[in-house]
């Protein structure tokens, strides 16, 4: 008996493990539009890599341009994002209500809602 409860608890254990697997990150997949933009978006893909959209508006003409990295979730809330470049920036997020919102050191740089 005390083998089958034994087999019952690890059981239990490796199948919330199992589930609990990429919460952090799968939160964030998918497009996020910038608040308060005519269409700026971030884009997180579930293979690391994102796009970042950008509306302008230029003597030359309008258009959207397209930038794209990698993204990294880190303890503490932190998501690193690096650019083709290589040049990294840090965040701090919190997603609440579907609203994304990027700080640098305590101040919010930047809010989107998930599409």
């Amino acid at each position: 008996m005390k083998k089958i409860f034994l087999a019952i608890i690890v059981l239990t254990v490796v199948l919330l493990m199992f589930t609990s697997c990429g919460g952090e990150n799968s939160t964030i997949h998918g497009t996020w539009l910038e608040v308060g933009s005519n269409g700026n978006a971030l884009e997180f893909l579930s293979d690391g890599n994102f796009f970042d959209y950008v509306d302008y508006n230029s003597d030359e003409g309008t258009g959207r341009q397209r930038d794209s990295g990698t993204w990294e979730i880190r303890k503490g809330n932190r998501i690193v994002l690096e650019d083709e470049s290589g040049e990294k920036m840090v965040y701090t997020y919190e997603i609440s209500d579907s609203i994304l919102t990027l700080s640098i050191e305590g101040f919010a740089v930047a809010q989107f809602i998930k599409e």
